[in-house]
């Protein structure tokens, strides 16, 4: 996970004019595969169902959005705020969760320790905005420009935990292969985002200035801006989608292996090691052959640190009992009834 984050931000500062292609090619990468692996499951009936396939695409076009905005948002803003934020900001999809769950179903009744813990992390992350909002001298300022970037890189929080929540209450009753999910969903978002790249292209705010030839750079290592460092570019990305699936596949093996506290335990262990992780390369001078001069500005180190303390113990708060009523994504109406009749001994809880 600790790789992971760094990586991100490691590749958004270094390809500045190249964020949104980046986030568009980080979907159309997984397209293949996916619709590969559907294939091979259509042709035996026991691995697809019928009833998977009549499920209404229009579900997956509003998860696909959902998704395109997480990863846009996340790609144009992250590399213009300090490494550190990148990861503390990603801490707000538990209070936001935790709001859309009850907004989308009220007989879900947290505790109160998971109710302190999201107001804690929520506390933490509002730590984060303190520092910036006192130092506003104009518009034009850095200062603006970096308080605005973290306003939207925390912005791209809530469709993406919409789109988790969305997900699991759309197929709750339905059958459903999470590849076969995922693949259509892709669809959808990689569409979606050729549509919106005219407008993102266009865009002259906030120092955005996104440009199409990502091939270029990633391929020849040759880029039209001087901020832009596409040395390895290429072999950085493929790291980067390495470390992105071995980190859900690793997950999905620890919940299976383990209990879902022990999986809490190491996701809050992870984020404290990204933190320092992204500390160290925040506080490291820059190296111009590996890493450009940044347009972000370092953030308080006493302000981060704070907030990366109290959002920890929020975590912890939040995780010290079992989520209510998290509902599994199953393949089958089988497995699902099989889930139910866990629900006693495992508390109601449900893993994929």
């Amino acid at each position: 996970m600790t790789s992971e984050r760094v990586l991100f931000k490691f590749i958004v500062d270094r390809m500045e004019s190249y964020r949104y292609f980046l986030s568009q090619l980080m979907t159309f990468v997984y397209i293949p595969p996916l619709f590969c692996i559907v294939g091979v499951k259509a042709t035996r009936e026991d691995l697809l169902e019928h009833e998977m396939t009549d499920f209404p695409k229009i579900r997956f076009f509003y998860m696909g959005l959902l998704d395109l905005s997480h990863s846009v948002l996340m790609f144009l803003a992250g590399g213009n705020i300090a490494p550190t934020l990148t990861v503390l900001l990603l801490q707000a999809s538990f209070p936001l969760s935790t709001v859309f769950a009850m907004i989308m179903n009220n007989r879900i009744w947290y505790s109160r320790v998971h109710l302190i813990g999201a107001a804690v992390i929520t506390l933490g992350i509002g730590c984060l905005f303190l520092p910036s909002s006192l130092i506003l001298d104009s518009p034009n300022s850095l200062e603006q420009i970096d308080f605005t970037n973290r306003l939207i890189y925390l912005a791209a929080m809530i469709p993406g935990s919409a789109s988790i929540l969305y997900k699991e209450y759309a197929i709750r009753d339905q059958p459903m292969d999470m590849v076969y999910l995922n693949t259509w969903v892709s669809v959808y978002q990689f569409v979606g985002g050729l549509l919106l790249a005219p407008i993102i292209l266009d865009l002259d705010i906030l120092h955005y200035h996104q440009k199409l030839s990502g091939l270029e750079c990633l391929i020849n290592e040759d880029s039209e801006g001087s901020t832009d460092n596409c040395r390895f570019g290429l072999v950085l990305l493929l790291l980067f989608i390495v470390c992105g699936v071995s980190v859900n596949l690793l997950l999905i093996k620890l919940v299976k292996l383990t209990s879902i506290s022990v999986t809490n335990t190491t996701t809050i262990a992870a984020f404290i090691c990204s933190f320092g992780a992204l500390l160290t390369y925040e506080m490291t001078p820059r190296i111009i052959e590996l890493i450009p001069t940044p347009y972000w500005t370092k953030a308080a180190t006493a302000d981060v640190v704070i907030a990366s303390i109290v959002i920890a113990i929020g975590r912890i708060l939040y995780h010290w009992y079992p989520e209510p009523e998290v509902e599994a994504i199953t393949n089958s109406a089988a497995d699902k009834e099989s889930e139910l009749l866990l629900q006693d001994s495992e508390a109601g809880m449900k893993y994929m």
